[in-house]
């Protein structure tokens, strides 16, 4: 018996056309409507349209520093928490953003980004303390003294952490990340996840 082949044709919606190759194989091709692709498409752009919208925090904003000058593990720890934090865009309508601050700071000072975190420290340290709880040992203070035969202070050495996340309500703080209060040690990863969760407030 002759083997039979066949020209391909153009096929309809739901058309069946039988191709012989060789003796007793078949290979048999359906042509499926376009409108199937429409509705797939169709489906893709409800499921958008149908997407669990930005949880909205009322009144809060949110401060990510992070020390400058860093390496290491250090560095690829601050990698991932700036990465967390962009990722909060998608999920929570809060306004966010990020600062750097030095290691140290040596009080009184002139610049204005060093003054800047200086301000904040101690803005977080009455509120932190005013909750019950503490700064130590993520933030050291150390007396600045003039010399060897001085002994009256003349400032302070404040060191700051590596990460620090900061809640605010217009000016007043109302999250600290890190810190203890009344025991409980809450991380930059913690107040992260708060945020996620639409309630980062760990203050009042």
């Amino acid at each position: 018996m002759r083997e039979t082949r066949r020209r391909p044709r153009q096929l309809r919606t739901g058309q069946k056309v039988v191709f012989v190759y060789s003796r007793n194989v078949f290979v048999t091709v359906v042509a499926f409507s376009s409108r199937f692709g429409d509705r797939m498409t169709s489906d893709l752009d409800k499921s958008k349209t149908m997407a669990e919208p930005r949880r909205r925090v009322d009144g809060l904003s949110a401060t990510l520093y992070l020390r400058s000058g860093v390496g290491g593990a250090v560095e690829r720890r601050q990698s991932a928490l700036r990465d967390r934090l962009e990722a909060l865009h998608d999920e929570v309508d809060i306004d966010l953003d990020q600062a750097l601050w030095s290691r140290t700071v040596v009080t009184p000072t002139g610049d204005d980004r060093s003054a800047a975190a200086v301000s904040t420290y101690r803005g977080l340290r009455q509120a932190v303390e005013a909750a019950g709880g503490r700064l130590g040992p993520f933030f050291e203070v150390r007396d600045r003294r003039g010399g060897l035969l001085v002994g009256r202070p003349e400032g302070k050495r404040i060191t700051f952490p590596v990460a620090c996340l900061v809640v605010r309500s217009e000016r007043a703080f109302v999250g600290c990340y890190p810190c203890w209060i009344d025991g409980t040690h809450y991380s930059v990863e913690d107040g992260l996840t708060a945020l996620a969760s639409g309630d980062p407030a760990n203050l009042c």
